[in-house]
């Protein structure tokens, strides 16, 4: 599992009092989304690999007297095995160390300990039938609540859809909701969601969600242009567009929607990502 914990701190280390601190917390703060965001390019590897540098040269030089721990090293190799492997968060071990707490919760019902490890693997299997019996094993599950039916011409955005979705008739009943669950997947109205990942990422709010007979969701979006990101509050600074678009969940890069920031003293909207 590819893990980046990397100020471990002594007991009665004397932490230097500047900016220095707060940069070397932003850059592992960086090097973090970098390792565990669902998507990468070779432009992200080489970004993380000059981030690695900045902060084991800054690391050295707040703390001249503390030795670099092997872990340290290990993530010095993080930007070859992206480009080999693509994205780091598919190397994680977490996912197997989640499915390992069944077994255990079933070791401690199970009352012959004979030959533990064929009734746990026995068990295991009975289950994984009857989830391939049950059909419900990988489905496109989308769960609507409060559908509205509407033609699309009634709709402000009607040449907008018509344009982006052939099959659609001007006079067309069309269903549409605020609330949409996709895959377990939460989408809202106002929520963002991310179209495109390049040096920038290109995203878009959604102002209505379309959902289709086939299980076939699109939304309505209207685009946020990226003023510039704010490396202290770790976010993108957007302001509203005036494009409008229609996106198809299934064509989704990053599937897990975003929400819009505000803070008290500002009148900017912040989006986080990833």
């Amino acid at each position: 599992m590819f893990v980046c914990y990397s100020i471990p701190f002594l007991i009665g280390d004397k932490v230097p009092e500047n900016d220095d601190m707060w940069k070397l917390y932003l850059l592992l703060h960086d090097i973090v989304d970098i390792v565990f965001a669902d998507t990468c390019s070779v432009g992200d590897s080489i970004y993380l690999k000059c981030k690695i540098e900045d902060h084991h040269s800054l690391f050295m030089a707040l703390f001249p007297d503390r030795r670099m721990l092997p872990k340290h090293h290990i993530l010095v190799h993080y930007p070859q095995v992206m480009r080999k492997v693509g994205p780091l968060l598919r190397c994680s071990s977490l996912r197997f160390e989640a499915k390992h707490n069944e077994s255990k919760r079933l070791c401690g019902v199970v009352c012959c300990f004979k030959d533990i490890c064929k009734t746990v693997v026995y068990r295991h299997q009975l289950n994984q039938c009857v989830r391939i019996a049950a059909g419900n094993n990988a489905l496109y599950e989308v769960t609507v609540e409060k559908v509205q039916v509407n033609t699309v011409n009634e709709l402000a955005e009607a040449d907008t859809i018509l344009s982006s979705i052939s099959e659609l008739q001007r006079f067309d009943d069309i269903s549409h909701s605020d609330y949409v669950v996709v895959c377990g997947t939460e989408y809202r109205s106002n929520m963002v969601i991310v179209v495109d990942v390049g040096d920038e990422p290109t995203s878009c709010r959604i102002v209505r969600c379309l959902v289709f007979p086939d299980n076939n969701v699109y939304f309505l979006c209207q685009n946020l242009l990226i003023k510039h990101y704010d490396s202290h509050l770790h976010a993108y600074i957007v302001d509203k567009g005036t494009v409008m678009q229609v996106i198809n969940h299934r064509c989704l890069k990053y599937y897990k929607p975003q929400s819009v920031r505000h803070m008290f003293d500002t009148s900017h909207e912040y989006v986080v990502f990833p």
